[in-house]
């Protein structure tokens, strides 16, 4: 009984808070890119931080996908179903500030140099 709760720890447990905590990180590393961003007029820095954001969403979406194929309880698939729906209204802030960012070409930095 033992053996098999540590091997459900091993395999399932530490691998989905693993992931949960890449999502957050990934969810950082996003914010903080958008606002570099908005303070930075460098092309090659505003690349950098375009593809960092690229990558950050896709890893977020591979995670995600990972946890709807293995959370099978009922208060995981709530919990999942609740993400879900704040990462829509997450990814279309952070697509607004994305779009302002782009638009203004590191404005904001400019304004305070």
């Amino acid at each position: 009984v033992i053996a098999g709760e540590v091997r459900l720890l091993i395999d399932d447990r530490i691998v989905k808070v693993g992931q949960a905590r890449d999502i957050k990180d990934n969810l950082n590393r996003i914010a903080i890119a958008i606002r570099t961003l908005a303070l930075v007029s460098d092309d090659r820095v505003r690349q950098t931080e375009l593809a960092a954001i690229e990558r950050a969403r896709s890893d977020n979406a591979q995670h995600l996908r990972a946890l709807e194929q293995t959370i099978s309880s009922d208060e995981g698939k709530r919990r999942l179903a609740a993400m879900a729906v704040a990462r829509e209204r997450y990814n279309q802030s952070a697509d607004k500030a994305l779009a302002a960012a782009q638009a203004d070409a590191g404005a904001a930095g400019q304004a305070i140099e």
